[in-house]
């Protein structure tokens, strides 16, 4: 029916979890390329291809702000042994922050809801995970806020609706 698939990249390495930015003019996307896996941004006909992050840490799960500015992911701390959070400035990649603990974060899409949505282990080590939500006030991580919590099921993969008044999850009980 008129469907065409462009191929973006052409390197051999794995790359995933690609996020279209908010204007649709780049796609950030984590590949390992380079030996580990780094974050990486590439306009959207394939140009200028941009490694964001570098390193032996393991950085996965790009996702964006509302702005385009920034792009949260998820980093396995090579001293914490924990995934964190961290933002990176798309524009000065040397600017990161460290926002917290978590994995699979999601930006809200919304501007007028600065929050980042991610799933949190329990406790360390755990594969029992509950939903949390962080918001960015002045480019600061503030109020961690767990929203979702369940005895018998681990919540994960969080995920916004377009305006931002819903999050989507799964769960995965023990069976």
């Amino acid at each position: 029916n008129g469907f065409v698939a462009t191929r973006i990249t052409s390197d051999p390495a794995s790359e995933i979890q690609p996020a279209f930015s908010p204007v649709n003019d780049k796609i950030a996307f984590a590949s390992n390329r380079n030996g580990s896996w780094d974050i990486w941004v590439v306009g959207t006909d394939g140009s200028s291809p941009t490694r964001l992050t570098s390193g032996v840490s393991n950085d996965i799960h790009p996702s964006w702000s509302p702005d385009g500015k920034e792009i949260v992911y998820c980093s396995f701390g090579t001293r914490s042994k924990q995934w964190e959070l961290w933002v990176v400035n798309v524009e000065n990649p040397s600017l990161k922050k460290w926002i917290g603990y978590g994995l699979f974060p999601n930006w809200s899409p919304n501007p007028k809801v600065n929050k980042i949505v991610f799933q949190r282990a329990r406790y360390r080590g755990s594969r029992w995970f509950s939903i949390w939500t962080i918001d960015i006030v002045n480019g600061e991580a503030k109020y961690e806020t767990e929203i979702v919590s369940n005895v018998n099921h681990a919540c994960i993969t969080p995920s916004w609706s377009v305006d931002a008044s819903l999050v989507a999850y799964c769960t995965v009980g023990n069976n």
